[in-house]
């Protein structure tokens, strides 16, 4: 066997080494007979080949010698490249030595005995490869390798593979699930990126008439099912499966399911439940991590396995920081049981103000945190006009029998809660907009860029306590973002009311530990489309927030990391992230991945 064949076959016996002791409950195991061709492959025989397989052979032989003759023209001549190569530049890394061929080799053995896909930059064609490396931020490089896993079991023989490539070539390897990280860490470049894009499965879960109801119970809002959704599930395939049938329908007579989903139409559900997850329903549902009953998660070795709170189950600590921690520390998560809520009209009332970026607006968010406003109520404040900044908000129903008095009773919410709090320089509009919410998602959050992706985007934030929801405190930090956005043109406000449901769990049920928060305030900088000036301007804006937002984060507790931040130092983030829920995390990563095959540039730290 050759070199390059004992490489190839260490890459795949790892998969099919035994699980640790951690691992003997609640595991699925992959099924090897498929795989045991490409082990032996090369491994040799005594049995003398026919004179027909001898010629074969001899003109398999000169084939080979034909295509290397070719390969040295070209290498000399140079390669023909696709000239529309987009904003990154082209690498062909993977074929310069012979690590790298080790590496190119197990890809393409691997791509052999998937039923997903592996897509190659120097192999493949550069549009299509460039489309399966998209990622909503598209200033961080280009992977070298994409490997687009369609099953379960394309997962459990993918992570083995990547994760000895990692350990002993040193090829990194990221976990995407829809891409939408603002710190760009769902790619790597001149790396691999596991894409979870095709998975995405979403059902109810039936009940046969024998089976316990243990998955269904009743809540205020109504009852409450299960369903099971794979990690690719963008926030539109749930709305649109989940909730169909009543856009059709005129008489507003609710025939669907609520749940809590990400704001944006294209955020898939997998790295947004596993940051924590907020979104309209935040403050009504909860977050959605409080909405999921059980994972299914494949790890290092390969092996898949069910993590759930049920105390027969070994994995219950998994299950724990599954909640909270972030994606891509412990494993590839494969699917999600999860809750959707019966009893919530698809009906939304939304209400845009604009503000002044003065004391007007702290005074408003001051006086808008000390309500006990209505669970129903989502506000985000963001969006930048000259001076002024907006504030979006949105009310939902909970009571389905009034649903045609709808705008009606949700003006009078409007009226009663919030224009009293309002500036007298707010642009304030008397007619509000009523529409279904599964529509929102599509119209109001996919506007050019914000949906389908960015050149360059940079988060900073972080949570606003109780003690620190004051006057003084809020005009002390409005008017610091003012004066830095007038540095930074493409720089607006990013702040969410929080409260309601959310801190309806408390911080050591979940490994997400800010559940106390009043609102998370932050700045987001966006340069939507790249030109020759775009690097500077965004660096020149990066380097003014840096300056500046120490001041603000005087005031502010932890930060969260599904908005992470790219400024944060690697002594700092653990911290901010996790804050006292850290050493219990960096315990459970031991248990579960103690080389550090799950890793990236702000994961859980060994």
């Amino acid at each position: 066997m050759s070199p390059r064949d004992e490489s190839l076959k260490d890459a795949l016996t790892v998969h099919l080494k035994s699980p640790s002791s951690s691992y003997q409950s609640d595991q699925i195991d992959l099924p090897r007979d498929h795989f045991q061709t490409a082990l032996n492959n090369g491994s040799g025989s005594n049995v003398r080949p026919t004179k027909e397989k001898r010629k074969l052979r001899y003109a398999f032989r000169l084939l080979l010698l034909a295509l290397f003759v070719l390969a040295l023209v070209l290498s000399v001549f140079g390669f023909p490249r696709n000239k529309d190569q987009g904003n990154h530049e082209v690498s062909n890394d993977i074929s310069n030595d012979s690590s790298n061929d080790i590496i190119r080799q197990a890809l393409l053995e691997l791509n052999h005995s998937m039923q997903g896909r592996v897509w190659m930059q120097d192999l493949d064609d550069l549009t299509l490869f460039q489309e399966a490396a998209r990622v909503w931020r598209q200033d961080r490089g280009m992977p070298q390798a994409v490997v687009e896993v369609a099953t379960v079991e394309d997962v459990q023989l993918s992570v083995p593979v990547l994760g000895h490539l990692q350990k002993q070539h040193g090829l990194p390897f990221r976990i995407r699930s829809g891409g939408h990280n603002k710190a760009g860490f769902s790619t790597v470049d001149k790396g691999v990126v596991l894409s979870l894009k095709h998975m995405k499965q979403r059902s109810i879960i039936i009940q046969d008439e024998d089976e316990d109801d243990d998955d269904e119970t009743t809540t205020a809002q109504g009852i409450d099912v299960m369903a099971t959704i794979q990690p690719g599930a963008i926030v539109e395939d749930i709305l649109d499966t989940f909730l169909q049938g009543k856009k059709n329908h005129s008489d507003y007579q609710y025939t669907g399911y609520a749940g809590a989903v990400g704001q944006c139409g294209k955020v898939a559900e997998g790295g947004w439940v596993l940051g924590g997850g907020v979104g309209f329903m935040a403050r009504l549902l909860g977050m959605g991590i409080d909405n999921v009953q059980e994972f299914q998660i494949v790890l290092a070795n390969g092996t898949l396995v069910v993590a759930n709170q049920m105390k027969t189950n070994r994995h219950a600590d998994l299950f724990w920081a599954l909640r909270g921690a972030g994606s891509g520390n412990f494993g590839v998560v494969t699917s999600m049981k999860y809750k959707l809520h019966s009893g919530v009209p698809d009906e939304q009332l939304f209400q845009k103000i604009m503000i002044p970026n003065d004391d007007n607006l702290g005074d408003f968010l001051y006086q808008l945190g000390a309500l006990n406003t209505d669970p129903e109520f989502f506000v985000v404040v963001g969006g930048r006009e000259g001076n002024m900044t907006a504030a979006y908000m949105s009310w939902f129903s909970t009571d389905s029998s009034s649903i045609m008095e709808f705008p009606t009773v949700g003006n009078q919410h409007f009226e009663t809660q919030i224009k009293p709090i309002l500036p007298p320089s707010a642009i304030f509009q008397d007619t509000y907009q009523s529409f279904l919410w599964t529509e929102s998602t599509h119209e109001m959050f996919d506007k050019p860029g914000y949906s389908t992706g960015v050149w360059a985007a940079q988060a900073w934030q972080g949570f606003l306590m109780p003690v620190n929801n004051t006057q003084d405190v809020w005009q002390t930090i409005t008017n610091i973002m003012a004066k830095g956005m007038e540095l930074a043109p493409n720089l607006e406000h990013h702040i969410e009311l929080w409260g309601g449901a959310i801190s309806d769990v408390r911080a050591n049920e979940t490994a997400f530990p800010y559940r106390d928060a009043v609102y998370n305030v932050g700045v987001l900088l966006v340069i939507l489309d790249y030109d020759e000036t775009a690097p500077k301007r965004f660096q020149e804006q990066v380097d003014s927030v840096n300056a500046w937002w120490p001041r603000v984060a005087e005031y502010l507790t932890g930060s969260y990391l599904n908005y992470p931040m790219n400024s944060l130092r690697p002594e700092e983030y653990p911290n901010l992230y996790w804050g006292h829920h850290l050493e219990r995390l960096v315990e459970i990563k031991r248990r579960y991945d103690p080389d550090n095959i799950f890793a990236y540039e702000q994961s859980v730290p060994l």
